[in-house]
């Protein structure tokens, strides 16, 4: 599939250490980070041909199906003739043949590992965990109620991640080079009980974003209870979230891009009940709160200079 998308005119932003390969996404334009990468036969367990997912999109497939949402095509038959006219046109002998898989889960398979150890962030000097919470802002005394670290093995090779922990006993691994989810892909809620009466809760796209929010108001907990949803396609769990706790205020704090647009305009429209602020004029200008964050600790820190 690399070879396609750079007969398509498309290249590889990085590729990670287990073999992920990483680009702005096809999809979407004017994106500024990656968000689209391809996981190359081998990589998951049981596919035997390369598949993709994107991020923003909060959904994945193998060639065709991208074949098919890049070019707008409904039918099989015709994005396998787009796909050879797109080989044929680069020139580079390449060829397709269709190989019966697993379909993919509508969110981001999570990764199987062993021998995991998962441990308070605290235990252990990990400089290049505490480094990555740095770079993006968070202090190690605002993520350590929320996050933990974990070392694993995956694919014969050990690996380490700050972990966040969903609903279902899964969690949310994060590196500065990996992106991806353990045993579990669902929702993250804290503090689902308010210690008042108010019944207003927090809805967040991904946990960095959550923490970006307490710092940038000198908050240690958030006044609310707060809805992670780890995954724009887990919007679904997070509206009956709300329903659940009978909110009769939700803040919105989703990215700015087309899709957090959409998915703001989803929650006010299954909502309707309910008082939907949409709060991401707070970082306007930047994709989302934690690149707000980030971006304004890195200006404070060369000014302090």
């Amino acid at each position: 599939m690399k070879d396609v998308l750079s007969a398509m005119g498309y290249s590889p932003a990085y590729t990670t250490s287990s073999g992920e390969i990483w680009y702005l996404s096809p999809l979407r334009k004017n994106e500024t980070k990656p968000s689209f990468k391809i996981c190359p036969k081998g990589t998951l367990p049981g596919y035997v041909m390369d598949v993709w997912y994107d991020h923003g999109e909060g959904k994945g497939d193998q060639i065709l199906g991208f074949i098919k949402k890049y070019f707008g095509i409904t039918d099989d038959s015709a994005a396998i003739q787009k796909l050879s006219e797109v080989i044929f046109n680069s020139n580079s002998g390449l060829t397709y043949e269709p190989v019966p898989q697993p379909s993919l889960p509508l969110v981001e398979p999570s990764i199987h590992i062993q021998d995991e150890r998962i441990i308070p962030l605290d235990s252990t000097p990990n400089k290049a965990l505490r480094n990555y919470l740095f770079k993006r802002g968070i202090p190690l005394r605002t993520a350590k109620p929320y996050l933990q670290e974990i070392y694993y093995t995956y694919q014969g090779s050990n690996y380490y991640a700050l972990a966040f922990p969903s609903d279902s006993g899964g969690y949310e691994l994060r590196n500065p080079h990996f992106k991806g989810a353990y045993k579990t892909k669902d929702i993250s809620t804290i503090n689902p009980k308010p210690d008042r009466e108010e019944t207003q809760v927090a809805v967040f796209e991904g946990f960095f974003d959550f923490l970006s929010y307490l710092v940038h108001n000198s908050l240690s907990k958030p006044p609310m209870p707060v809805i992670v949803m780890n995954s724009v396609a887990m919007s679904d769990k997070a509206i009956e979230a709300v329903r659940q706790m009978g909110a009769q205020t939700v803040h919105l704090y989703l990215d700015l891009d087309p899709k957090g647009r959409e998915q703001a305009e989803r929650f006010k429209r299954e909502l309707q009940d309910v008082n939907v602020l949409d709060q991401s004029h707070i970082y306007t200008g930047y994709n989302d709160y934690s690149e707000f964050l980030e971006a304004n600790t890195q200006k404070a820190k060369s000014v302090s200079r």
